[in-house]
């Protein structure tokens, strides 16, 4: 019932896509066919969708419950400080501040810097140090998730080569930079003959064979 999911699926065979459901909440969506039909047509396609709140929930949950941790421990030594805590606490308190604030803007690189020799501060900040290097870790895990299913979106994975949807976007690139540059564009079509002839007589195998063999 979504126009916008229908027209992303049966633009190719597969692909990953970010978009709105019906309810207004952010999905991402993955579809496959599974079938071909002689002609050409594709009968059955599998689409399934997740929240991109799922997505991300447990770096959230992670980041949101080791903030708030956070924000205790330095909320009870700025007290501390203020009744007149010796020096090397609030040079310490004002390295936590500074990470706490930095991980806040989406650093998560970084690291209070304080080595984990026995004292409150010193483990807390230690304690920091592992919180983020963990978050810095799931964040480049989804990263190279996000980045895997937008290469599968744009890649045939038969032929290693770069759909249709790629084209369309890098055809309507390069038009606009000639149309600047005033230069030319060439394009190529190729087309394999009696290629049905192949897959008739030998099976999609060997036309799968073909279709890799020539693309290389």
């Amino acid at each position: 019932q979504n126009p916008g999911v229908l027209k992303m699926v049966l633009a190719g065979r597969n692909g990953v896509f970010h978009m709105r459901a019906t309810d207004g909440s952010g999905r991402l969506w993955a579809h496959e066919a599974v079938a071909d039909n002689p002609d050409g047509v594709i009968p059955l396609r599998v689409l399934v969708s997740i929240p991109m709140s799922v997505v991300f929930a447990t770096a959230d949950r992670a980041l949101e419950r080791n903030l708030v941790g956070i924000a205790v421990a330095l909320a009870l030594l700025l007290i501390a400080a203020w009744y007149g805590t010796e020096y090397f606490i609030l040079r310490k308190v004002r390295a936590l501040l500074a990470a706490a604030g930095r991980v806040h803007a989406g650093d998560l690189g970084a690291r209070a810097g304080l080595s984990d020799t026995g004292e409150e501060l010193n483990r807390i900040g230690a304690a920091f140090d592992e919180m983020t290097q963990a978050l810095q870790d799931r964040e480049s895990e989804l990263n190279e998730v996000l980045r895997k299913l937008n290469e599968q979106a744009t890649t045939d994975p038969l032929t290693g080569l770069c759909n249709r949807r790629y084209l369309m976007d890098f055809l309507q690139h390069e038009l606009a930079r000639a149309q600047r540059s005033t230069t030319a564009v060439a394009a190529f079509m190729l087309d394999i003959d009696f290629f049905k002839r192949i897959n008739d007589t030998h099976g999609h195998a060997a036309g799968d064979l073909v279709l890799t063999e020539i693309a290389g």
